[in-house]
């Protein structure tokens, strides 16, 4: 029989992906809700005055605002569609005629839901879950 020597490491010395998994504050995407806090009220206020009543932000300048220019554009958008959703905004994804990837931002209206796989983490107020379709999925902006 051949010996077989892997190191293993123990959960405490991995990193957590998705915006700092469930460690520390025990939620999931905790350093999305962090760094997203002081720029809600702005984001609500935009919403509200908007003519459509969406807002359109690039990706690359809403990860400058929330200090997570390393973070892939996926990643921003999950980070945010599940944090923002509880603050009762959604998030659905487009691109300006240039290409880049924006975020369109609405307010939360009775019947949205989130995907299954985020739903799942919801705890609390502002925890209504559900696996329907995601309203504006795959709409395209300008």
């Amino acid at each position: 029989m051949v010996e077989i020597s892997i190191p293993l490491f123990d959960v405490e010395d991995m990193k957590t992906g998705r915006g700092g998994g469930k460690r520390g504050t025990g939620q999931k995407y905790a350093k999305y809700g962090q760094a997203i806090e002081g720029t809600v009220g702005f984001l609500k206020e935009s919403i509200a005055a908007a003519k459509d009543g969406s807002i359109r932000v690039r990706v690359a300048d809403i990860a400058k605002q929330m200090g997570m220019t390393g973070k892939h554009e996926t990643s921003i958008y999950w980070g945010l569609k599940f944090t923002l959703f509880q603050k009762g905004i959604v998030v659905t994804t487009g691109q300006t005629k240039a290409g880049e990837p924006v975020l369109v931002m609405r307010e939360r209206k009775e019947g949205d839901t989130l995907p299954a796989s985020l739903a799942k983490h919801l705890t609390g107020a502002g925890a209504e879950t559900g696996a329907g379709a995601e309203t504006g999925a795959g709409e395209e902006t300008t």
